[in-house]
C-alpha cells in the first residue's frame, strides 16, 4: 500500500495510470501520510499507523460491545480480534481502512 500511496502522492491517478482492483481509500490515506511526512514516511511508519488504526478500531469496538457482553467475554472477544488481525495482516490494508471508517 505504501508503494501505491507513493504513486498517488506523485500525481498518478488510480485506475487510469496504474491497475488497482480495490477501492482507493487506502491508497489515498497512504498518499496523504506520505505527503504529510515526506520521505521520512517509510514501511516502519506505515506499520506504526496500522497498529494505531487497529488499536483504535478495537477500542471503538469495545465501546459498542460492552453494552451487550460481560467484561470477561468482551475482553476475550477483543483480544481474539486483535491477535487474529495482527497475525493475518501486518501492514495497512484496504479492509482495515474500511472497517475503521465503518465503526
Amino acid at each position: 500500500m505504501v508503494g501505491l500511496g507513493h504513486r498517488v502522492a506523485l500525481g498518478q491517478d488510480i485506475y487510469r495510470d496504474f491497475y488497482f482492483f480495490r477501492t482507493p481509500l487506502s491508497a489515498y490515506i497512504q498518499a496523504g501520510l506520505i505527503t504529510l511526512f515526506g520521505s521520512g514516511y517509510t514501511i516502519l511508519w506505515s506499520k506504526i499507523y496500522w497498529v494505531l488504526q487497529l488499536t483504535s478500531m478495537v477500542a471503538l469496538m469495545s465501546l459498542v460491545y460492552r453494552r451487550w457482553l460481560s467484561p470477561v467475554l468482551l475482553f476475550l472477544t477483543l483480544v481474539t480480534t486483535l491477535v487474529c488481525s495482527g497475525l493475518f495482516f501486518a501492514f495497512p490494508w484496504y479492509s482495515y481502512d474500511g472497517m475503521f471508517f465503518a465503526v
